[in-house]
C-alpha cells in the first residue's frame, strides 16, 4: 500500500490521506513530499491518519521534524481521526497534547472553510 493514498485541497488546507504505515523505508518520502507543500506555501496540513496501523521510532520521529518545521514558519500540522493504534502510540511517546488531532474534518478547518468544498 503506498504511503498517501490521496491528497486535497480545501481552501488554505492541503489533506493528505496516509496508507497503513509510517516506518522507516517510508520516511523519506514523508518528509519530502511535505516539504514540498510547505515550500509552496501550503503551511495548513492535515494528515489523514485513520488508515496508519504499524507506525516506528523513524516516523514518530519524521513527523516530529515535520510538525517543527511547519510550525516554524508559521504553520499547522494536525492529525485527522488517528487511528486507535496510532493514538497509542502518540500517547506512549507523549505527543497526544503536543500535535493537533481531530476527529471530524469539520473540526480542523480554519474558520469560513467548508470541508465538503
Amino acid at each position: 500500500m503506498p504511503l498517501f493514498l490521496s491528497q486535497r485541497n480545501v481552501g488554505s488546507v492541503t489533506v493528505l490521506e496516509l496508507g497503513e504505515q509510517l516506518k522507516a523505508q517510508s520516511v523519506p518520502e514523508f518528509r519530502n513530499t511535505l516539504q514540498q507543500h510547505v515550500d509552496q506555501g501550503r503551511t495548513y496540513l492535515l494528515l489523514d491518519c485513520s488508515r496508519i496501523q504499524n507506525v516506528d521510532s523513524v516516523g514518530i520521529g519524521s513527523l516530529v521534524g515535520v510538525w517543527i518545521s511547519v510550525k516554524k514558519r508559521g504553520g499547522r500540522l494536525g492529525l485527522l481521526r488517528p487511528s486507535a493504534r496510532f493514538k497509542d502510540v502518540l500517547k506512549l511517546v507523549g505527543l497526544q497534547d503536543v500535535i493537533e488531532s481531530f476527529d471530524d474534518i469539520n473540526e480542523a478547518m480554519p474558520r469560513g472553510t467548508n470541508a465538503a468544498s
